[in-house]
């Protein structure tokens, strides 16, 4: 009687404990962003900017980038592999969850979104399980084109190239080669939509390996808006390829350029509208991780300008057959996505691991827009000190330490956070919960180090002791 009493007596006080409404407060750091995907510009309009991040979701500016707000948050996923806008109307917004980069760290998708207000609401748009996009082309209100990678660990069957007549109401896969290949880009001829062309992507990957490029991958063009395909090899490797990105020059569609993962070369460029291409560049800084870049951009006024997005932005004037590099002072590195104006040839939107980027002078210089919550930490870890201390580790940013409060009027601030390595993929950050200055960690690099932030002292690799 006594225990059933006790037991009654403590279920009512658990049932009258009331939830306690906490609010969540940035605290850093916020010196760096994280990988941007994909960027979607509207031609003409500086004004509107859709940004595509690989795990943060959609950000909109309708001020040229002066603020952003987040504006896809109710879906499934915060991944972001291709953002795609309707022509002539910007509140038609195409979203592609899941990042079509597969490394090894990455989010995963749940199919397409679609929003006709600006982003302010979305309704999921079909393809649930493609689990990841490299891209979506709008080619007009009711005809859209999406490549599918597919599931990144496994095989499966919803990947290839998806066409839908009915603004993405419905989708028909029109272009498959097997169960691990993918559609890792489209371009569609600006002149005329009927000609589409599209890269197939072999690959694996499993925790221990990773597989680029297989019998499934190869460069394809369709004369009918996408219903059909035929695979083009005139001029192109012979071998197994991996990897394929593309772009057409919208002063002229003739000239088509192909960034090809082989043993042959790097950059193909066809002069025929595809039916045949020649190799112009065997340089493999343009494309030095062909699975994590693979992407090539047209300037719109001049066919022999090309952008080609690797470890660097790389600039070639001669139609590939030399290039210069802007460097990681002006462009943090890893670059992934580039927006250019049609209609201004100046005005170029970039994205690459460290964030969104800005030029209006043709890529001569950049602005760094950094109020985007962005940062991508791979584990998080607090220390004992009074007040804690909040640890982490970085894609591509390093490890820091930080405040997890400040007793001010404005809180926690950039300055407030100490960086712990200068190069790194940050990993797992350990504080000694004896000594919150002794701070263990590792890096991408494999290495474990013992740091004490008082003197900045390091140890790493077997001289490391607890």
């Amino acid at each position: 009687m006594i225990r059933c009493t006790l037991l009654l007596a403590a279920a009512a006080a658990a049932a009258s404990v009331q939830p306690i409404n906490l609010e969540w407060r940035s605290i850093g750091p916020a010196m760096f962003g994280g990988r941007v995907a994909d960027i979607a510009g509207v031609p003409g309009n500086p004004r509107i900017i859709y940004i595509g991040h690989s795990s943060a979701g959609l950000y909109k500016s309708t001020n040229g980038g002066t603020t952003f707000d987040s504006v896809f948050n109710d879906g499934g996923t915060l991944s972001v592999g291709a953002v795609a806008l309707e022509p002539g109307d910007p509140n038609v917004v195409y979203l592609g969850t899941g990042e079509g980069k597969p490394r090894n760290s990455i989010s995963y998708g749940d199919g397409v979104y679609k929003s006709t207000d600006g982003g302010k609401t979305w309704k999921h748009s079909g393809l649930k399980n493609s689990e990841r996009f490299s891209r979506i082309v709008a080619v007009s209100r009711t005809h859209v084109l999406a490549a599918v990678m597919g599931r990144a660990f496994g095989p499966s069957s919803e990947r290839g190239v998806y066409r839908s007549t009915d603004g993405g109401a419905t989708w028909t896969r029109t272009l498959f080669a097997n169960d691990t290949t993918g559609a890792s880009d489209l371009a569609v001829d600006p002149q005329d939509p009927n000609i589409v062309y599209a890269g197939m992507y072999d690959y694996q990957r499993r925790p221990w390996h990773f597989r680029s490029g297989g019998p499934g991958s190869g460069l394809y063009r369709s004369a009918d808006g996408g219903v059909t395909w035929s695979r083009i090899s005139n001029g192109l490797p012979a071998g197994v390829v991996g990897r394929i990105g593309l772009a057409i020059a919208r002063s002229n569609p003739k000239v088509v350029y192909a960034l090809v993962e082989s043993r042959e070369g790097v950059l193909w460029r066809s002069t025929d509208r595809g039916l045949s291409f020649t190799l112009v560049s065997r340089d493999n800084r343009i494309n030095r991780r062909p699975f994590y870049f693979s992407q090539v951009r047209v300037d719109p006024a001049d066919e022999n300008r090309i952008y080609c997005l690797s470890g660097d932005l790389m600039i070639s004037d001669d139609a590939g057959k030399t290039f210069t590099s802007v460097g990681y002072s002006s462009f943090f590195g890893d670059h992934h996505t580039l927006w250019i104006d049609p209609q201004d040839r100046d005005r170029l939107l970039g994205g690459s691991d460290g964030g969104f980027y800005l030029s209006n002078d043709r890529g001569k210089n950049w602005d760094f827009v950094n109020n985007m919550p962005m940062a991508q930490p791979y584990h998080v870890g607090i220390d004992m000190a009074e007040p804690y201390n909040v640890l982490g580790g970085f894609q591509d940013h390093e490890l820091w330490r930080g405040p997890n409060e400040k007793w001010n009027e404005v809180g926690v601030r950039e300055g407030d956070w100490k960086r712990m390595r200068n190069m790194a993929d940050g990993m797992y950050t350990v504080p000694d919960p004896r000594d919150p200055n002794i701070v263990y960690y590792n890096g991408h690099f494999g290495d474990i180090t013992r740091i004490d932030m008082r003197s900045g002292e390091e140890v790493r690799g077997e001289g490391v002791r607890g």
